[in-house]
Parts: structure tokens; sequence; C-alpha cells
């Protein structure tokens, strides 16, 4: 999501999410390719309106005017600009297409296939220069397997079926015939060199020189660095500002709300890197109870931060409109691409943490006016 919503997300998390305070940031729903073992159900987020409820019953404001903050030096050495142009030329690396040979494990191969099913092709079930790593991308059973030891340029028929808990449920169960054509095997990176022919052409044209260039990748490092330490000192700020306010109680549903968006990113994660979400919490380094206590943790510290948030805005008379929250909609919408409104707010982390976002911007900002730079 735009830059508001993530760096608020990260503000008022204070440290507590599990993959990088990032909640607000757009997910993608939880889907599958014809190809992927696993379609993640994404938790869905409770019903939550904070219509009828008084903030002051929740929480108690404490000192937030005149706050003192340490502040952040912003500095970009010339060994971080080198490895940020390095990591650049790593990106633009570029893989030898190899025409001939045997498809081995470990592999990554080029493929285009189509899924039929009772000689129908199917949604979802057909793809072109799909790249494959054999033993490392997860297919349906037999899939990678069948390619396993044929020849680049060979078309391979695969008579395969569906597992019966695929996430589609209506391909569960249902025998499926794949017609993959192996175009060539991905060779080893090549990393171009920098030169100003190169710089020329990755950037096209804007940058005409390695000179240029580096100015350039200096400039853009600074900015965001600059955006870092405005980041971090609204941090800085806001913990101060969380430290002397008084949380009375919950209101009913609202950690349950919170919970709810966390878990659903996190699934959504899962599925997008085509695993269920045990098996990725185990390659983020989290059982299932850690996770559990991290999430439970996420949850109450977020609504903390989002009570304190609204009951800093009733006191300082800073309210967001139905006419204010549609047009911000439409300016994501816009950024975004999204025709859809309800999976654009569903994608935010719904309505409650997208006016979190809004009111924080205001409410900072007045926060901020008055505090001292030590």
């Amino acid at each position: 999501m735009k830059n508001l919503l993530k760096r608020t997300a990260a503000i008022l998390c204070a440290g507590f999410l599990l993959s990088g305070c990032q909640s607000n940031q757009a997910r993608t729903e939880a889907s599958t390719t014809a190809g992927e073992t696993t379609a993640q159900t994404v938790t869905e987020l409770p019903d939550y309106s904070w219509e009828g409820k008084e903030i002051e019953d929740y929480v108690k404001t404490g000192t937030y005017k005149g706050i003192e903050y340490e502040t952040v030096h912003v500095e970009v050495t010339e060994d971080e600009i080198e490895a940020t142009i390095q990591e650049l030329l790593n990106y633009a690396a570029e893989r030898e297409e190899i025409k001939e040979g045997t498809v081995k494990e470990g592999d990554t191969i080029n493929v285009d296939f189509t899924g039929r099913i009772d000689g129908e092709e199917f949604e979802g079930g057909t793809a072109a220069g799909q790249m494959i790593t054999i033993g490392t991308t997860r297919m349906i059973d037999g899939f990678v397997e069948g390619l396993t030891g044929k020849s680049v340029g060979e078309e391979v028929v695969l008579d395969l079926r569906f597992p019966d808990d695929y996430g589609k449920e209506e391909l569960r169960g249902k025998a499926v015939t794949f017609t993959v054509q192996i175009n060539y095997i991905a060779g080893d990176p090549v990393v171009p060199e920098l030169t100003d022919e190169w710089v020329e052409d990755y950037t096209a044209g804007k940058n005409r020189t390695v000179e240029d260039f580096r100015a350039y990748v200096r400039e853009s490092m600074e900015e965001e660095a600059g955006q870092n330490a405005v980041m971090e000192e609204q941090s800085r700020i806001w913990q101060a500002v969380m430290a002397d306010s008084e949380i009375l109680g919950y209101p009913d549903g609202l950690i349950d709300y919170y919970y709810a968006d966390q878990k659903g990113l996190l699934e959504s994660y899962a599925s997008m890197n085509g695993v269920d979400y045990e098996t990725y919490l185990t390659q983020i380094g989290l059982t299932a109870e850690t996770a559990e206590t991290q999430l439970q943790t996420y949850a109450e510290e977020t609504a903390k931060s989002a009570m304190v948030n609204r009951a800093i805005a009733k006191e300082l008379d800073i309210e967001i409109t139905e006419e204010e929250y549609q047009e911000y909609l439409e300016e994501l919408a816009a950024m975004y691409n999204y025709e859809d409104r309800e999976v654009l707010v569903r994608d935010a982390g719904g309505r409650i943490s997208i006016e979190d976002g809004m009111i924080f911007e205001r409410v900072i900002k007045v926060i901020q006016e008055s505090a001292v730079a030590k």
C-alpha cells in the first residue's frame, strides 16, 4: 500500500509485527496457478466498528505536547553506495539460455504449459515462460518430477491429478493433463559490467555515464535515508507518547480484528510462496506456538497504539469525514489500479486500519510541531 500506510503501521505496531511491521501493506489474496500445490485459506477480518463506543472509556492519555526526542543522524557512505550499485548489477544479471541437454535435479528451466480437464483448457492452467527449479519449485505431485530427465526442446505430456485438498474446490481430485514445452535450461547468471553503455540502457537514457549513475544512486539513497530518519523520529516520539498513556481496557472485538489482519497477511504470504501456513512459519523461523504468541502480542500492542491514536485525535478534534475517506480510497485505487473498492479495503487491512493511518498522519503532525529535538 501507499507509503503512508506502511509508515503508519510501522509506528503504530511498535515493532511487534512478525514480518516487518507491514500489516497495512497491500496483500495478495490467496490464489493458485494450476501447478501450485497449496492455496492457503486466508483468515477473514471480523466485523468491527467504533460506532457507539467512547474512546475515553478505554484510554487515559498522558503528555503528548512538548515531547523530547533524540534526532536521527543521516549519512550515506561511499561503501553503501557501491554496495547498492553492485546489488543492482546482480539484479540485472541475465542467464544464458541453454537450448540443449537433459533436465536434472537443481536445474532452473523455462517452460510453457497448458492444462486440460476432460480435454478442455481451464482458468489458471496455462502459462508461458514459466521458470521452474527442479527440486525447489512446488507444483502438484508429478509435475516437476515428470520433467526430470527430459530433453530441452521436448514436449512432455503429464497425466496427473489434483490433490483432494487442493485450494480451488472445483479442481479437487480432478484428473488433468498438462502439455509442457521445455524451452531452455537457465545457465549461471552473468553479471554485467558497470559501463556508460549499461547505465544508459538500464536507466532508459535518464543517466548516460557511470558518474551520473553514482550521483543518482547517492541522491536516491539519501532521500530514502531521510525518509527513514523521519519515520524513526516519529517512532521515538510516539513511543514516548505511549509510555505516558494508560490503557484502561479493550473494546470487545478490537484485538481480534488486528489479530485476524496480521494472520491473514501471513497466510497470504504462505500462498504466494506456494506453501501451507505451517510450512511458511518454518521458513521464517517460527513454530506454530511462537507465531501464535507473537500474533497475540502484535494484536494487543497495535490495539493499544490505535486506541491512544484515536483518543488524542478526539482531544484535538481530529475527525475523518466520509467524504475524506472516500477520496482517499479513490487516490489509492488510482495509484494501485484497483477497480473493486471492497478488494482495496480488504487488501489495506480493512476500514479500521485505513482510518487508523489517516488519523495518525494528522495526530503525529500536531505532536511533532511541539516536539523538542535533543
